[in-house]
């Protein structure tokens, strides 16, 4: 990493999935009419900050705020790591709805997250690989992604415990800037559109 970098974190726009309080891990649920506009905003503010690379989750409701940025896809790279929690037989239900089926989260034990899905160290491992490509790019970066994983990196960059960091909000269309220097991140701004 140089001297000085800049990270750009971006969380997707409000999806269906979003308003209805739906778990939507790796599924996909379009953006709402807010949603639709988030989009836009957030595509200016990448444009307007002028990244180097954009780095997107492969998902599609960060893809679209990508390709709404770069157009010409010339500086975008998806990266498996930005992808979403994979929520297995919680995916795509409420917490009502879980309470109904007696299926719980579990953020904590590094095992699955949900019954069927995604382990909490495979979680973290992949976060921590996003987080070296990140940094290991040079000039200013942004990546677009989702809530999990915006939680994660800035747990891993601000040295917050990985429990802690599921008390972070981190609502949709939220812009968060990371500045390291000197062997330190810091956070600058955090912000929704």
């Amino acid at each position: 990493m140089s001297a000085a970098q800049e990270i750009m974190l971006v969380r997707h726009p409000e999806t269906v999935a979003n308003l209805e309080k739906r778990l939507i891990g790796s599924g996909h649920s379009p953006y709402t009419a807010l949603g639709r506009a988030q989009c836009a905003a957030l595509a200016r503010e990448i444009v307007s900050w002028d990244p180097a690379v954009i780095y997107t989750s492969p998902l599609e409701r960060t893809r679209l705020v990508a390709e709404a940025a770069d157009p010409d896809c010339t500086r975008t790279v998806a990266l498996d790591g930005l992808r979403e929690i994979g929520f297995g037989q919680a995916e795509g239900l409420t917490w009502d709805e879980m309470r109904e089926r007696n299926l719980e989260l579990d953020y904590t034990s590094g095992g699955p997250i949900a019954p069927g899905g995604e382990s909490g160290s495979a979680f973290d491992a992949r976060v921590r690989d996003a987080a070296q490509t990140l940094t290991g790019t040079p000039g200013r970066v942004t990546a677009i992604s989702h809530g999990g994983v915006v939680r994660r990196l800035l747990a891993h960059w601000l040295e917050i415990p990985s429990a802690s960091a599921w008390h972070l909000g981190i609502a949709n269309a939220v812009i968060v800037r990371v500045r390291f220097e000197g062997g330190y991140a810091r956070l600058t701004e955090l912000r929704q559109v």
